[in-house]
């Protein structure tokens, strides 16, 4: 008996980290995808790591087998590239409920991607290109088919847009993360490029709205000022509401 439970903890303990990833793959309905897995479960990494348009380069994780006996995945990861400002770059730690997979918490986080592709995704009413970082520190968050908990901040670093073809430098950005009615919010500081106080809510299901106000300084091209309209009513005085939903 003693040698049958060494022999099956050593299988746990050296199986190929491609099982574990193709597993994943699999019931992720193949939106998530790894390329060129090494190591084993606990102690593993990518070349790179895929979700839809998202990619992330140098995948490692450390898997804690202690929390197995708990029925809880503790991973710590990291990945991506710090400087790189073209791509993603995630530290932090992450457990997953054994007998709940909707159910996940972060804790210690920093992630950072570029702009660009993001708001490529966001239907907005005018033609924007933005450039720029986004930086998310998180304390800790609990998601569990719905964000229920959330301590963090957020920062849109070097700030810039192309609005129809006219540039745009907009400074930096800054916000506090949290949870509302199982939506992911960001509640945006106003003291940026452009006076923008609002807030960003992310629904579990993919819709999103962003509602509150901003300023369009006298500097800035009349095309701007012609297209800020279309996301919200004007309110005189350079002052605009800002209010957007998907559909």
């Amino acid at each position: 008996m003693l040698v049958v439970l060494t022999y099956l903890v050593c299988l746990i303990i050296y199986l190929p980290a491609i099982y574990a990833t193709n597993y994943a793959q699999k019931n992720s309905q193949n939106r998530l995808s790894f390329d060129t897995v090494e190591g084993t479960l606990f102690s593993g990494k990518a070349k790179s790591a895929s979700f839809g348009s998202l990619r992330i380069n140098d995948l490692n994780w450390e898997l804690s087998p202690f929390y197995l006996f708990l029925l809880t995945a503790n991973i710590d990861v990291t990945g991506g590239a710090v400087r790189e400002t073209e791509q993603i770059y995630v530290d932090g730690n992450m457990k997953l409920s054994l007998l709940n997979p909707q159910k996940f918490t972060a804790s210690n986080a920093r992630i950072m991607m570029p702009v660009k592709p993001l708001l490529a995704q966001v239907e907005l009413p005018v033609t924007v290109v933005a450039s720029g970082r986004f930086r998310l520190d998180i304390a800790s968050m609990t998601y569990n088919e719905g964000c229920q908990q959330l301590s963090g901040t957020g920062n849109w670093l070097q700030a810039a847009m192309n609005i129809n073809s006219k540039p745009l430098t907009l400074g930096g950005f800054n916000a506090v993360l949290g949870c509302e009615a199982s939506a992911l919010a960001i509640q945006i500081s106003p003291d940026n490029g452009i006076e923008l106080d609002a807030k960003i809510l992310l629904a579990p299901n993919g819709k999103y709205s962003a509602k509150g106000q901003f300023t369009i300084p006298n500097n800035f091209p009349n095309e701007v000022k012609q297209g800020a309209v279309y996301f919200g009513e004007a309110k005189g005085q350079g002052r605009y509401e800002l209010n957007i939903e998907s559909n």
